[in-house]
This record gives structure tokens, C-alpha cells and sequence, in this order.
């Protein structure tokens, strides 16, 4: 290989890892946020009350991560975010009687 080659071999290696760079901080898009989740996050309550919270109603919540989540119909603080797959029944599937 001659010197202009070498160059150009390096230029091209530097371009590929700045453009590999660039795409892991701004390319890969969002994860766990509005884009994954428009209509919010689910939580149930101890006492079984399901509730939605919105990004914002999560933002305000970080700026007091010490203050617990409150259920906003009984107060309760004994809350947990539902998966999805406990929130999806499916439809083709009899459910149990219940008593």
C-alpha cells in the first residue's frame, strides 16, 4: 500500500467509527418513554385500583423520588407498575367463573 492509499484507509475507518458513534447517542430513538408508551404507565394499588400516569405525571414525580406514588383514589402508597402481560386478557380464553 502506498502512503495516499493508507490515507484514505484511515479517513474511511475514522468516518465509520465517527458515524457509529453519532448513531449510538442520537440514532437508536427512545426506550421506556412516550414513544414506547403513549398512553402512559400503568399501576395498580394494594386495595386493586388501576391508574394510568403520563410522562409528565412521571416527570413531576422524579423532581420527589423520596414521596411514594399515590393511588388517586384511595391515597394508597402501596403501588406497583402493571405489566403488560398482566393487564391483557385474552378474549378467545373462558375466564373462571367466579363465586
Amino acid at each position: 500500500m502506498d502512503e495516499r492509499q493508507k490515507k484514505i484507509a484511515i479517513f474511511a475507518g475514522v468516518l465509520i467509527v465517527l458515524a457509529f458513534i453519532t448513531y449510538l447517542l442520537i440514532g437508536r430513538g427512545a426506550t421506556g418513554t412516550a414513544a414506547d408508551h403513549p398512553e402512559g404507565f400503568q399501576f395498580v394499588c394494594g386495595k386493586g385500583h388501576e391508574f394510568t400516569l403520563t410522562m409528565s405525571d412521571l416527570a413531576e414525580h422524579k423532581k420527589h423520588p423520596a414521596d411514594p406514588i399515590k393511588c388517586p383514589k384511595c391515597g394508597d402508597t402501596n403501588t406497583r407498575q402493571v405489566s403488560a402481560n398482566e393487564r391483557r386478557e385474552p378474549s378467545n380464553v373462558a375466564q373462571p367463573a367466579k363465586r
